[in-house]
């Protein structure tokens, strides 16, 4: 079917609320660990028409970019992130959707630590980290072209100790985003099991002595 294999290329904005986890001694004595995050991405939506998409729920992939404010802990610095996208549907009816979101990429303008300054935040030895991020959400279809989420997601940063000191940084927040689909959304073939899912024979055979 042409609408199935046509390709959904689609962007989206959002909005991020969530907390830093107190996982280090500096972490822990701050009184407030709120944050506020903003980002955009652009992605394409796969066709349907090969099997590991239907195995992966006929997934997306991309690329965004987000920024953070850290609020009363700005010294932190004003990160912001590039990293890849990849995601997909684990359950779809016409009017929503349940589905799992992965990124991962770099982070920048951390404020390292710097004991000369009297900067003593041993989350992060440098300016840059690695950004990794795991999540799910569900979209309420608004129109044939557009989708309202909200979603939940655990991130991590960390440098990977390549300058010291590395304690890294994990958070959680909620997510509020909304999607905008260039063509009218394209719905997977109901019929989505493979040739040899489909298909299965028993042989039996008989020896004579």
């Amino acid at each position: 079917m042409d609408s199935v294999r046509r390709s959904n290329l689609q962007g989206s904005v959002s909005m991020q609320f969530g907390k830093f986890l107190g996982t280090n001694d500096y972490l822990k004595e701050l009184k407030h660990r709120e944050f506020i995050g903003a980002s955009a991405e652009l992605t394409v939506k796969t066709d349907g028409s090969q099997e590991w998409h239907k195995r992966f729920g006929r997934p997306y992939y991309g690329g965004g970019i987000v920024a953070f404010d850290f609020l009363k802990n700005s010294d932190m610095g004003r990160p912001f992130a590039i990293y890849g996208t990849f995601g997909g549907v684990i359950k779809e009816t016409p009017t929503h959707s349940w589905n799992y979101n992965t990124s991962g990429g770099f982070a920048f303008n951390w404020t390292p630590f710097d004991q000369e300054k009297g900067y003593l935040n041993q989350t992060f030895g440098s300016s840059v980290s690695v950004y990794i991020s795991f999540g799910a959400n569900y979209k309420y279809y608004l129109s044939k072209h557009l989708d309202l989420g909200l979603g939940l997601n655990f991130t991590h940063f960390s440098n990977g100790a390549l300058k010291l000191p590395n304690k890294g940084m994990n958070t959680f927040n909620s997510q509020l985003s909304l999607t905008y689909h260039f063509d009218e959304r394209q719905f997977a073939p109901k019929d989505t099991l493979s040739v040899f899912d489909k298909y299965s024979t028993l042989d039996v055979m008989f020896l004579e002595a």
